[in-house]
């Protein structure tokens, strides 16, 4: 029950990142995921079942190595913005995106 509502949470929460900045692919950090639930008023996932969610259910991997990319983070007043960041992110493109959420 509660993976299932993990997952509805981050499929909407990137759903509505691809489409508020126009983006083909997202990439991001498990850290920058429990952050957006944050925002959304849900209780901080931990590390583990947000990756288990990501690599099993999802079937994505992270990159092999810490790599620099855009981290998308939202402001007190619920807009997007973009800052550099460093990590081993996982990468989904906005078609992935779109069939993870019924669209």
């Amino acid at each position: 029950q509660n993976r299932v509502k993990l997952e509805v949470e981050l499929e909407g929460v990137l759903l509505s990142i691809v489409d508020g900045q126009e983006l083909k692919e997202i990439r991001f950090c498990i850290g920058d995921a429990q952050g957006w639930l944050n925002r959304r008023g849900i209780r901080s996932p931990d590390t583990a079942s947000l990756r288990r969610v990501l690599q099993n259910v999802w079937n994505l991997k992270p990159a092999s190595n810490s790599n620099a990319y855009v981290q998308y983070k939202f402001s007190t007043e619920g807009n997007i913005y973009e800052q550099a960041s460093k990590g081993r992110f996982y990468t989904l493109d906005v078609e992935t995106i779109l069939k993870l959420n019924d669209c």
